[in-house]
């Protein structure tokens, strides 16, 4: 059987010397990667359900990857969720922080995801689901886009 090469959106656009409105999303191809980076430090009186604003993006962004690291939250079982207002795990579900780790990766529904797309999607947050958090600790979010 031959192998048959099939090519993506936008190098079947760029191979096709595409231009003006049917030129490649700005952010996409060719861009500079730009890094938000934030730290929390859990205070040890985080409730269940406990939101933190980590990041804010500029409109138009799009978001490529990002990296989170946190400290152990001191609970038997204890999750964070990475999205924005709209979908609250956009990015990230249902890490397990209940130990102190790190994980890099995005869901499919955040890759290349457009900020703007939405209402209220500038604001990227953590969601922490557990019953309490025990012990001070930091939570690191490092988001990375182009745009």
């Amino acid at each position: 059987m031959a192998v048959v090469q099939v090519l993506g959106v936008n190098v079947t656009k760029y191979a096709a010397g595409t231009t003006d409105a049917t030129w490649i999303d700005q952010g996409l191809i060719k861009s500079g990667l730009k890094v938000w980076s934030d730290t929390y430090a859990a205070i040890g009186s985080e409730s269940a359900t406990s939101t933190i604003q980590l990041a804010t993006l500029p409109a138009g962004a799009v978001v490529q990857n990002v990296t989170v690291s946190w400290a152990n939250v001191g609970a038997a079982t204890a999750t964070l969720d990475i999205g924005d207002s709209n979908d609250a795990d956009r990015y990230v579900t249902a890490l397990d922080i209940a130990t102190a780790g790190n994980a890099t990766g995005i869901n499919v529904a955040g890759t290349q995801y457009a900020i703007g797309t939405n209402t209220g999607d500038t604001a990227i947050i953590g969601t922490i689901n557990v019953a309490d958090i025990d012990a001070v600790g930091d939570i690191k979010l490092t988001v990375y886009y182009t745009n």
